[in-house]
């Protein structure tokens, strides 16, 4: 049996730099929307935006595990 982890998981997806080969995004729902504080060129404050996917490492898991095609 294999485990449910993100490793085995469909919904990941591999980071392709070898320094984080084991590790990737998921990618079972849309990126997330992040926002945080920041200043722009005049030093004001103004609100960042930016979309990512959660970063997984081989070993965590969620309660959304579907096994790779194949396994």
């Amino acid at each position: 049996m294999t485990k449910a982890t993100c490793e085995t998981c469909r919904w990941r997806n591999p980071d392709k730099r070898p320094e984080y080969a084991s590790n990737g995004t998921c990618q079972r729902f849309p990126p997330t929307l992040m926002v945080w504080a920041g200043t722009d060129s005049y030093g004001e404050s103004q609100a960042n935006f930016e979309q990512h996917w959660p970063w997984v490492g081989p070993n965590d898991w969620c309660g959304e595990h579907a096994a790779k095609e194949g396994e």
